[in-house]
């Protein structure tokens, strides 16, 4: 301590030199942890704390005509791999699918759930599209795990607004 005082030419409180201190064993060991994540993960030491990405879905809605995909094949395909927040995604686009035979919506890759919803006119119909789309973003893009029984529960959901789709229009 008396080295510091004779080379800045100021005296240092014991309470803060003792800060101080601890401040630079804490910085040391933070480094150290950075360099063996680091050596241990073989590339950036933040992607060993970061989400690891997740598969995407196989199909390309930029690419696609909705109307000439198979969805209910793409449907199956998701849970056979107990995929079941893929298989929401596929429900939802098969909602937008029937909703745009119908001449409910005109479809297009580029619009928001919200394009789509202003699109509707029914009342009942527009009320129960928000909540399946609701449903949609909450699991698509919060990236909400499903299990079998909240896959059950949301297709419920979906097969309501399927049916009252069909009285509709």
């Amino acid at each position: 301590m008396n080295k510091i005082a004779d080379t800045f030419g100021f005296q240092i409180d014991p309470g803060a030199y003792k800060i101080i201190e601890l401040l630079f064993y804490g910085i040391l060991i933070v480094i150290a942890l950075y360099i063996i994540v680091r050596l241990l993960v073989g590339t950036k030491a933040s992607s060993f704390f970061s989400k690891k990405s997740r598969q995407l879905a196989p199909l390309n809605i930029q690419e696609e005509h909705i109307e000439g995909v198979d969805l209910d094949q793409f449907i199956l395909d998701a849970l056979a791999r107990n995929n079941y927040r893929l298989a929401v995604r596929y429900m939802y686009l098969k909602v937008l699918k029937e909703l745009s035979f119908r001449n409910l919506i005109s479809w297009h890759f580029d619009k928001t759930n919200g394009d789509y919803y202003e699109e509707i006119e029914d009342p009942q119909l527009k009320d129960n599209f928000k909540k399946v789309s609701y449903l949609y973003d909450h699991v698509w893009y919060g990236e909400f795990d499903l299990d079998a029984g909240g896959f059950a529960n949301a297709q419920l959901d979906f097969d309501r607004f399927t049916k009252n789709m069909k009285h509709a229009g």
